[in-house]
């Protein structure tokens, strides 16, 4: 497995994808221990980012940048569906939150999806 090749002290692997995600423990003998893959959800995938990025108006190439440069505290974005929290972002623009702190909401809402 390269990441441990790479990185022997590596034990969790997270591979994102447009299409799924697949979370990979490695042992210490760089033997793959457990796989789990979400297949079935755009939410733990790229495309999320995508949706959203398109959602606030911004190009997925500027969608970090944009979050980091939030001065407030992050949205809480509570839908982890994407064709929900699309429409979730939009009604938070509409109600004046600061698309800034909206886009770092999403990022945390990734990172939970992805740990969950």
């Amino acid at each position: 497995m390269g990441a441990y090749h790479l990185y022997p002290d590596v034990r969790t692997v997270l591979d994102v994808g447009g299409q799924d995600s697949k979370v990979i423990l490695v042992g210490p003998d760089g033997q793959v221990v457990r796989f789990e893959m979400n297949d079935r959800c755009a939410a733990g995938t790229g495309r999320f980012p995508e949706n959203m990025a398109r959602a606030l108006g911004l190009n997925v190439d500027r969608f970090g940048e944009h979050a980091l440069a939030a001065e407030g505290e992050p949205v809480q974005i509570s839908s982890v569906c994407t064709v929900f929290a699309e429409s979730e972002v939009v009604s938070l623009i509409g109600r004046g939150e600061d698309s800034r702190c909206v886009a770092l909401g999403i990022h945390r809402a990734i990172a939970r999806r992805l740990g969950a």
